[in-house]
């Protein structure tokens, strides 16, 4: 299908994902995440990148809206989501202030920048910085686990993201404001 820039993914929303096999390449410390998303406007998570082990206590997970205590407690509410922790240590939810609208493509970037005694996560839509947020943890450890694009497996719920994502960049290294 006809994405951002090209051809785009196309996810229905039930069983469409990919997988990247977990490796050395993606387990980085320093790390930015950035890829086009349209998602369709109905009520669920749009899970668009995942990569952590367990119950998120290592790694980070970018959605759409967000899942509540359990899967059908979704919190609808169109913005751009980032749940992350490293070392068994939840940092909590990170949510921006924009709402998206369903009927365009949006530009979302994550970046996490460790440095000595904790880490800086920012939260970019559209191309502009939007969040930002100093943290005590540092980056996730490498993780076990396997990259999921339109897909979140969580310890307590699989959701399906339904929509077109195009262009997913992963670089190892925070990429500032101006490079996203």
């Amino acid at each position: 299908v006809d994405g951002k820039v090209g051809k785009a993914l196309s996810f229905d929303g039930v069983d469409d994902y990919v997988m990247v096999s977990n490796s050395v390449s993606i387990n980085v410390s320093n790390i930015s995440v950035v890829a086009f998303i349209k998602f369709n406007p109905i009520s669920q998570i749009h899970p668009i990148i995942q990569h952590m082990d367990g119950c998120i206590t290592n790694g980070y997970f970018l959605t759409i809206n967000r899942v509540g205590a359990s899967c059908s407690e979704t919190v609808v509410d169109n913005k751009f989501w980032l749940v992350s922790g490293s070392n068994s240590s939840n940092s909590g939810d990170f949510v921006t202030n924009s709402i998206l609208d369903s009927s365009n493509f949006h530009l979302v970037a994550f970046t996490w920048n460790s440095y000595s005694g904790g880490s800086v996560q920012k939260l970019f839509l559209d191309g502009r910085k939007n969040i930002e947020r100093n943290l005590s943890i540092n980056t996730p450890n490498p993780r076990s686990s396997n990259l999921l694009i339109g897909r979140t497996n969580t310890c307590w719920c699989v959701q399906y993201f339904n929509g077109l994502i195009d262009e997913v960049r992963i670089y190892n290294r925070a990429l500032s404001d101006q490079e996203i």
